[in-house]
């Protein structure tokens, strides 16, 4: 053992004299020289990024201030006369600004659906065991696989015959099928992360399970 630790010690001691050698051929003035090219060019890289993820924004702002007939005709890099014509459509045309409204009410329901009903169901996957839950929770992630194509006729079908055709409330649960599901799947992550004993104490200190999710878990 001794010898064997000796060998060790020794090839050890060989390998750093190996590579101290290498680096004493570099001079301090090299490594600052090899330094400050790789700094200039992660920067160029990063410049190059940049450039190239703000220019599409920069496209949409050039055109939103143009009138119809210069983005029409030749590309310019900068409207050569600017118009806030559009911008003052946007919020005075009804058929502009109304599209807003009922997206804002499509988000807003969708949320809230998604979270009263996602928020007790990831609980319960996460912290009870029943029959079937494993694939319950599988068969809530297979909502996610299949195309929304497939589900159009039959929510057709039941709007037509419930009376919730063209209405908001119809298009806000067409899209928590699914993201309901994905919803399930991500809480139960993290509620699965948060220890079991920071219940029990919540529900000794008098907390119910309202109180707890709003204070502990909705966070």
């Amino acid at each position: 053992m001794e010898v064997l630790e000796m060998s060790y010690q020794l090839e050890n001691t060989q390998r750093g004299e190996k590579y101290n050698t290498i680096f004493s051929k570099v001079s301090p003035a090299q490594r600052r020289n090899r330094s400050a090219r790789s700094r200039w060019r992660s920067r160029i890289l990063l410049g190059l990024y940049l450039v190239l993820m703000i220019l599409p924004i920069y496209w949409l702002l050039n055109m939103s201030l143009q009138t119809n007939s210069e983005i029409l005709g030749s590309m310019t890099l900068w409207p050569q006369n600017v118009t806030f014509d559009n911008y003052i459509g946007i919020f005075t045309n009804s058929s502009w600004y109304m599209g807003y409204v009922n997206s804002m009410l499509y988000v807003a329901m969708n949320m809230l659906i998604t979270i009263c009903v996602a928020l007790p169901a990831a609980y319960a996957f996460s912290r009870y065991t029943f029959i079937g839950d494993k694939h319950l929770f599988f068969w809530l992630l297979t909502n996610l696989m299949a195309p929304p194509a497939v589900f159009l006729l039959p929510y057709f079908q039941l709007y037509y015959s419930v009376g919730l055709f063209d209405t908001h409330i119809a298009v806000a649960l067409a899209h928590c099928l699914f993201n309901i599901p994905l919803a399930i799947w991500i809480l139960e992550g993290f509620m699965s992360s948060v220890p079991k004993e920071i219940d029990e104490t919540a529900y000794i200190d008098g907390y119910s399970f309202p109180r707890f999710s709003s204070r502990f878990l909705s966070p």
